[in-house]
């Protein structure tokens, strides 16, 4: 592998710069409870975290760099006098899409890391109000929110409790809902017929993919083993012979969890929803697939892929476990991207979404895909994730606009919520009919983001068969030629003879890379119509995200040297080791994230680097001749309450001019260009912090003739203290990233730091 230069740099004192400046510290004393502490200078580190822990004041999480929200577990011991004791703010009542007249039971969320008599104290609190305790989650660790579930008649009684001390938010506990061969071109190249990925053997082949949902008609001809029940592939034995048996050797399904229910079932909530996203996720016709035919019926982009279904509706409605279970149990059976069309009616930030950001922290290789829902304005929950890609409809059209009232964002934060588009309008998918014997093959129609989702997570699994099958390498990979003749599917065109393509050694991309490359394979809504119509040349939005999917804006598979101009970079990568094998050490017995110990993960047996406050990467790319490049980020964030680590990307032109993501000249879609010498891009104050964690950098070709190469930078000018110092998971203090480049050369060795002098050869 080649040797980036990864160094350590003063970042501290402009970061303080750019805040606002606060009174001088004096040395005093708080009761017990919640408090603010706030520097006077400086930012708060994991050492000066573990000093107050010493002195026996419980840190549990930071409001922004100089500012730290603790509990004080007696009277204030001596504090340092540049720290200065404030209040905290009462907690907040997040609602939901309908009014809370109707909503008798809460959920009330617990400051993170909150001591047990902190606990002790809240739920002494709710017995002093006369509120009864339900449900319980406080088997949390790190930066994810305990939580106690209270029934109130109405909402105006738990005024007293947003002000007790150690609560962090309420919400109300609401009803889950469903949302509700041409898509499949579209999302490969922005065509209607054709389909070069295919011809590739590029559909999510070797691949598992979790899907939770209302359940799967096993036996239609999408997910069935055998033509019939006693033909070939048939199994006699099996309660359904055509159906057969889950598990390792099934055609489509390795798992099915129906600890719930076990069918998609006629009279449940949203019958025939589940079989239909199922079958746009990853639908192989079982003729075409017995006959080696061309895909047909309803087989889609990811037809190659299997599946891990879980039935999360009951004759009782939509009850899904705790998220973080769901997505063990994928883990746990080889899936790295998860699919989710469902959610409650609120744009809050809920417990739910938390459990997903949380667990993308904890188990780097894991994405969720999830629907935002089709109510217009606002990101529904858990789509408002920060570690998520959420996917809103697009018209199933070569001139692609927005579907009817698809969500877009932004959401309660500020960010974008929406990730991308894809096909979500007259989506015909797999059609169930509630019995598993009779081996049906109907197709239905069906419109929404609940449709759009699957398409886009189908995306992902072909994009996670790009890293495990080489097609597109790390710097350095060994390159191995394979004839296209072993690869092309039966029914493709012949390749010609003794035509090959080099594939390097493969490996499994993180939830990080996996977004970031998503984010390249996109292409822009026409004008008129991106942006919610008002246009502008920002590369995301909040209408639109990073645009509409379109896998060949990261990689032409039919290129003589395919992902020869994309570089890649993963701190997650693992070597010498595979993600069973470090899921097998560090996913715990639980089969949640209480038992998950990747908190106290360094990274060891990872690529790296994992970034701390002050640290930054860098690496040299050689450019192609006459190519624009384009540059995505993206890294997994703690959950809320905790802040979004600011990470920024910076790219340094060869004249030494820098450009930032997100600043524009007017009028075009053309980076600033900022002069080291006259500007400070660590100042937080010119250069605040975003709250988004996939950002990007496009270059036109116009800024980089005459140049041979770009450097291009990850600064971590703040990274949350706290917990294991050099962690990487939901507890510690270290962050890992993934950078995708398009346009420049896949193996820049002539710029490596050979001597590791942190300077590049010359």
């Amino acid at each position: 592998m080649r040797g980036a230069v990864w160094m350590v740099v003063l970042l501290l004192a402009p970061l303080a710069s750019g805040l606002a400046p606060e009174p001088p510290g004096v040395n005093q004393s708080a009761a017990k409870g919640e408090h603010v502490l706030v520097l006077d200078e400086g930012v708060w580190t994991s050492q000066r975290w573990a000093m107050l822990e010493n002195q026996g004041v419980q840190p549990l999480r930071t409001l922004r760099p100089d500012a730290l929200l603790v509990w004080m577990v007696d009277e204030a011991p001596s504090l340092d006098t540049d720290v200065t004791v404030k209040p905290s703010d009462n907690a907040a009542l997040r609602g939901g899409l309908e009014p809370l007249e109707d909503v008798e039971n809460y959920r009330v969320l617990l400051e993170p890391r909150l001591p047990e008599d902190g606990v002790a104290s809240v739920q002494s609190k709710l017995k002093t109000l006369g509120f009864s305790i339900g449900a319980t989650a406080l088997d949390v660790n790190g930066n994810l929110p305990a939580s106690l579930t209270v029934h109130a008649p109405h909402s105006s009684a738990l005024g007293p409790l947003l002000e007790t001390d150690g609560v962090l938010w309420i919400e109300p506990v609401l009803t889950t809902r469903a949302r509700n061969g041409q898509a499949s071109a579209l999302i490969e190249v922005g065509s209607t017929d054709e389909h070069p990925f295919w011809t590739m053997g590029l559909n999510g082949s070797g691949v598992v993919v979790g899907v939770a949902d209302s359940g799967i008609d096993a036996d239609h001809a999408c997910f069935r083993n055998a033509s019939g029940p006693t033909g070939e592939h048939a199994e006699l034995d099996a309660p359904y012979p055509a159906v057969g048996v889950f598990g390792p050797e099934h055609r489509k399904i390795v798992h099915a969890n129906t600890s719930l229910d076990g069918n998609d079932t006629p009279g449940h909530s949203d019958y025939r929803h589940g079989t239909h996203v199922i079958g746009s996720l990853a639908c192989h016709d079982v003729h075409s697939a017995r006959q080696g035919a061309q895909p047909g019926n309803g087989s889609t982009l990811a037809h190659g892929a299997r599946l891990v279904v879980q039935d999360i509706v009951s004759s009782e409605g939509w009850v899904p476990p705790n998220v973080d279970a769901l997505l063990w149990e994928s883990s746990a059976h080889g899936g790295v991207v998860h699919s989710n069309s469902w959610g409650d009616d609120t744009t809050a930030y809920t417990e739910r979404t938390g459990r997903f950001d949380a667990y993308a922290r904890a188990v780097p290789w894991s994405l969720a895909v999830i629907a935002p829902g089709n109510s217009g304005e606002g990101v529904l929950e858990p789509a408002n994730g920060r570690n998520v890609v959420a996917v809103s409809a697009s018209t199933k059209s070569l001139d692609a606009e927005r579907w009817g009232s698809t969500a877009y964002g932004p959401t309660e934060t500020g960010t974008d919520g929406i990730f991308m588009l894809a096909p979500g309008a007259n989506i015909l998918s797999a059609g169930a009919d509630g019995f598993w014997d009779t081996n049906n093959e109907n197709l239905r129609t069906s419109s929404g983001s609940s449709m759009a989702t699957p398409h886009a997570a189908g995306a992902a699994a072909v994009v996670q068969q790009l890293y495990q099958d080489g097609w597109i390498a790390h710097e350095g990979d060994a390159l191995t030629v394979h004839h296209l003749s072993d690869i092309k599917p039966e029914w493709a065109d012949p390749a010609p003879l003794f035509r090959g393509v080099e594939l390097g050694e493969g490996f499994t991309p993180s939830g990080s890379l996996l977004r970031a490359s998503l984010a390249l394979a996109t292409t822009p809504l026409p004008e008129t119509v991106r942006n919610g119509g008002t246009g502008g040349y920002d590369l995301h939005n909040p209408y639109d995200g990073w645009g509409v999917l379109n896998l060949s804006q990261l990689m032409d598979p039919s290129a003589a040297a395919p992902g020869g101009d994309v570089w890649i970079h993963d701190s997650y990568r693992l070597v010498n080791q595979s993600v069973a094998d470090w899921f097998s050490q560090h996913g715990g017995t639980t089969q949640n994230l209480s038992g998950l110990d990747g908190g106290a993960w360094s990274g060891e047996g990872s690529m790296g680097p994992f970034l701390r406050t002050g640290d930054m990467f860098t690496d040299r790319l050689t450019l192609v001749n006459g190519e624009d490049v384009r540059i995505r980020m993206a890294f997994p964030a703690q959950p809320e309450p905790a802040m979004v680590d600011d990470l920024q990307l910076r790219v340094r032109l060869q004249d030494g001019t820098i450009l930032l993501p997100d600043r524009l000249r007017s009028g075009g879609f053309a980076p600033t260009e900022f002069y080291p010498d006259v500007v400070d891009t660590n100042n937080t104050t010119a250069f605040p912090s975003s709250n988004e964690t996939v950002v990007g950098i496009d270059i036109p070709w116009s800024y980089l003739y005459g140049s041979s190469y770009i450097d291009v930078d990850v600064v971590a000018r703040f990274v949350q203290p706290g917990g294991t110092q050099g962690a990487v998971g939901l507890d510690g203090d270290a962050v890992g990233f993934a950078l995708a480049v398009k346009g420049v050369q896949r193996d820049s060795t002539g710029f490596d730091d050979d001597d590791g002098d942190g300077v590049f050869n010359t």
